[in-house]
């Protein structure tokens, strides 16, 4: 513990070395290793010299000093020998320095001038930060009458750390009030203090804290404010937060690189985008240089707003600046393409992390499985979770979580099973994300029967208690197993317990209506969604218009559309898809292409199920010429051609038309799929 340490001094002392501030009346330096002189001192240093030295049986002995680390015997000069002085030692400075005593670094003491010859006061022995004015002797002697009397002394920073650190912060803070004035706690202390309560989520206690400052009478500190504006904005409390950096400026404390990234992720945690830049370059306009932490501040919050090129940008700014990316960097990269199911950007990532030597993290191996899991490469995604174990970096639960979701995405239930085994083997234990994923395993894989299985094995055996995500997963997996009526039971038992439905609910019972091709009932879960304030997103937009289409009514489907986007929701790519296809399949080209030109003129990039469905359409209506027309839009956009696609155009140019020969030409110039088998295992 740095304040308990006793302060290092050269292995030889001159005199002449020593110096004196006279204005050295305030808190010890940094460090708790105070520099104090006295009349003693000169003396110590002359005796160390001559090396008549005396021998110390234990010289970390905690009697020996006072709470705040300073020494209240005698002054140390070597860490395990000093020499032996007279109490009543006394040395004339030089002519510069007469008249000048320094009692010590402790608040509340005034130096005292004596004149040279005369007797050393009193108080010059050290005073203790426990007493100001209270020698070293007193204060050891009030401490063992406490502990004779079974008391406590309070005020001691050792156990004020252990407080913090076993989490007992109230009365942390008490013995902080108590002792307010006397000088014994400061800025470290409070800050650690104010540290912790943020960390705990306690606001009210953080404030407290943030106020025992000017009660104390101690200055904030830039680490003060820095802290302060990071809980805030972790807590949501925006508008502190702003408050807070604002009232730091007033106090005339400089704000440093930390301060800012503390703003710059309080904005990206309300999405407040524009505002977070704002803070990056105002930081640079002031002379601050951004380190890597307030890149990386700005970089979370172009990720949580899905900016995926501005991240990429934001990192090269970073490069040329000459800040060298680190694990939380490339990490962060990662899980953005993640999130974007962009796999390959993120094995991009990956690759250059390993060649800049950066080496990557548990965080970094489970979200690169998770974007495999997300693209369904599930060889890919155990491949990563081998190449893990080869880096000798044991994987945690939540590696484990994300190779069990790429097995269920795959419909691999065997698998994820033994995952599961894994988890059990390595020592860990299996969590309820765990169970959700094994649940929802279950479900894409039409295996009601198992699904139930694992929801009795998570409560009986593991004791959880089922959660929205439990539930959800659930009612997914019976809607799946076209059991309607177990869907909705599950769903009455969600709300007996208390949980509270959420879009994902709805969007699980409107997709079990849709198989079961009961589109009043769904339409009725829309109006119940929307009486209880929860507001549909693109799912519920896009689950809506496939139960539409499955029944066959596309005109109710429009209708949905045009409801839904009073909700701020509008038709993404996979709204068209399902609209296309529907269409497509009633022999309705003409509304199909209609749509498919549509996407364009909203700037959504067709997908190549975009593209089969059309050309499945135009297969149906065996319409060559708008066949040529697709397959030089897939041409110019370059869009591979899959067996899907092919073998539909192929089907579409039947016909000894004009068009019909020139779409059969170009097909040969492309390369032929080797079976029909492939175009039904695309489809």
């Amino acid at each position: 513990m740095v304040g308990f340490l006793p302060p290092p001094l050269p292995s030889r002392v001159k005199a002449s070395s020593v110096s004196v501030n006279p204005s050295n009346t305030g808190t010890a330096p940094a460090g708790g290793a105070a520099r104090v002189l006295d009349a003693n001192a000169a003396a110590t240093a002359a005796a160390w010299n001559r090396r008549s030295i005396e021998p110390i049986s234990n010289p970390y002995d905690m009697s020996l000093w006072s709470n705040d680390g300073h020494f209240t015997k005698r002054n140390w000069v070597e860490s395990e020998q000093i020499p032996k002085i007279a109490q009543t030692a006394r040395y004339a400075l030089d002519e510069s320095k007469q008249g000048i005593l320094v009692e010590g670094h402790v608040a509340g003491v005034q130096p005292r001038p004596f004149q040279p010859g005369s007797s050393v006061p009193t108080s010059a022995k050290y005073p203790t930060a426990t007493a100001a004015g209270e020698t070293g002797m007193r204060s050891n002697q009030r401490h063992r009458t406490n502990k004779a009397q079974g008391q406590r002394p309070k005020g001691n920073s050792r156990e004020l750390e252990g407080m913090i650190r076993e989490r007992k912060f109230a009365e942390a803070l008490k013995i902080i009030e108590e002792t307010r004035g006397r000088g014994m706690f400061g800025q470290r202390q409070l800050n650690a203090l104010l540290n912790a309560a943020g960390k705990a989520g306690n606001l009210k206690l953080a404030e407290r804290v943030f106020d025992e400052f000017t009660l104390s009478g101690l200055r904030r500190d830039v680490a003060t404010y820095s802290i302060m504006v990071s809980i805030y904005g972790k807590l949501g409390a925006m508008e502190k937060a702003v408050h807070c950096f604002a009232q730091m400026e007033y106090e005339d404390v400089k704000a440093n690189a930390f301060t800012y990234s503390a703003l710059i992720e309080a904005y990206g945690r309300k999405g407040m985008v524009k505002n977070a830049g704002k803070s990056f370059q105002k930081m640079k306009s002031t002379g601050i240089e951004p380190n890597v932490v307030a890149y990386n501040a700005l970089l979370k919050v172009f990720v949580n707003a899905s900016r995926l090129n501005d991240a990429f940008e934001h990192v090269e700014e970073m490069e040329r600046s000459g800040k060298k990316p680190d694990v939380i960097t490339y990490g962060t990269l990662i899980d953005a393409c993640s999130k974007a199911r962009d796999v390959e950007r993120a094995f991009l990532v990956f690759n250059k992390m390993r060649q800049m030597r950066v080496k990557p993290n548990k965080i970094c191996y489970a979200s690169l499985i998770d974007a495999c899991s997300k693209a369904r490469q599930v060889d890919r995604a155990f491949t990563v979770m081998a190449l893990m174990k080869q880096d000798r970096i044991l994987p945690d639960i939540f590696a484990y979580n994300a190779l069990i979701d790429a097995c269920g995405r795959a419909k691999l239930v065997d698998k994820a099973f033994e995952v599961k085994d894994e988890i059990v083997g390595s020592g860990l234990k299996p969590d309820k994300v765990t169970f959700n994923a094994l649940i929802s395993a279950c479900g894409r894989a039409r295996d009601l029967p198992r699904a139930y299985e694992v929801l009795d094995t998570m409560i009986q055996e593991y004791g959880y208690v089922p959660d929205r995500h439990t539930y959800n997963a659930l009612i997914d997996a019976c809607g799946k197993a076209n059991r309607i009526d177990q869907a909705f039971e599950v769903y009455r038992r969600m709300n007996e317990s208390g949980t509270r439905a959420c879009a994902v609910t709805y969007n699980a019972l409107i997709d079990a209506c849709g198989r079961a091709k009961k589109l009043d009932v769904a339409l009725n879960l829309t109006k119940e969604m929307w009486k209880n304030g929860i507001r549909p997103d693109n799912y519920t937009l896009n689950t809506l218009v496939a139960v539409c289409c499955r029944c066959g009514d596309t005109n109710a489907a429009y209708d949905i559309i045009a409801r839904i986007q009073a909700f701020g929701v509008q038709p993404d790519d996979v709204t068209y898809n399902i609209l296309i296809d529907a269409t497509g399949k009633r022999g309705d080209l003409e509304k199909a292409w209609a749509l498919f030109e549509d996407m364009g003129h909203r700037n959504l990039e067709p997908t190549k199920i975009t593209f089969n469905a059309v050309a499945s359409a135009c297969a149906k209506a065996q319409d060559a010429e708008r066949g040529i027309k697709l397959l030089t839009t897939m041409v110019e956009r370059r869009h591979d051609i899959d067996p899907a696609t092919y073998w539909a155009l192929d089907e579409a140019s039947v016909g000894d038309s004009e068009h019909a020969t020139a779409l059969r030409s170009q097909l040969k110039v492309l390369r032929t799929p080797e079976s029909p088998a492939k175009v039904m295992n695309a489809s």
